[in-house]
């Protein structure tokens, strides 16, 4: 990929228009127009902290939820939150995925209408004969979590706490589980004097 989403997108910008515009959102003291532009996205070829978080997943596949599609081996994924932390396939999500999208968290494989192996080129996909709305095609890039060597807790235990904190950057999944990373710790146990 050679170019990514910026740190603003999906913003509604004003932009001064020149005054033969007949449509306009708003005008000033002095007599200039201002129109307003919805759903704009800067995009950038330089890195970002933005474009390595990780999307936080928490749903797990089941085949209700999940329905593939008729004529692809994917599953269809209606919104970026529900993509399943569980599901090692194919899938197909909005487009508003951009946004959250990291290199390093899923592969993304192409757009569904022009993905090479579409049995119809050029036409997107069908659920039940009804065509679904475009989907970026994604894949989840495989890791093995092996023994942290910092402890985790169970994120929905840490919460109970009102004065936990939640820190994203030290979260992962672990056993299918959201946990969040504590400081080391040094494990002790007291010893019984015993007076003779």
């Amino acid at each position: 990929m050679k170019m990514w989403l910026g740190y603003n997108s999906n913003k509604t910008m004003e932009f001064k228009l020149s005054n033969d515009y007949l449509r306009w959102n708003r005008m000033d003291d002095e007599g200039n127009k201002y129109g307003k532009v919805p759903a704009i996205s800067w995009f950038t070829n330089m890195n970002t902290t933005k474009r390595y978080e990780d999307l936080i997943l928490y749903k797990k596949y089941n085949v209700e939820d999940y329905p593939k599609y008729d004529n692809y081996d994917a599953i269809n994924i209606d919104k970026v939150i529900d993509i399943p932390i569980d599901y090692k396939g194919v899938m197909g999500v909005p487009i508003t995925f951009m946004n959250k999208y990291n290199p390093e968290q899923f592969e993304i494989l192409g757009i569904d209408r022009y993905i090479k192996d579409n049995p119809n080129y050029g036409k997107r996909f069908t659920i039940n004969g009804k065509e679904k709305y475009a989907r970026i095609l994604i894949k989840r890039i495989q890791f093995e979590i092996v023994d942290c060597c910092e402890p985790c807790i169970d994120l929905n235990i840490l919460k109970q706490n009102p004065k936990f904190k939640e820190y994203k950057s030290r979260q992962l999944i672990h056993e299918g589980k959201v946990c969040q990373k504590t400081y080391h710790r040094i494990l002790i146990k007291r010893i019984e004097k015993v007076n003779i």
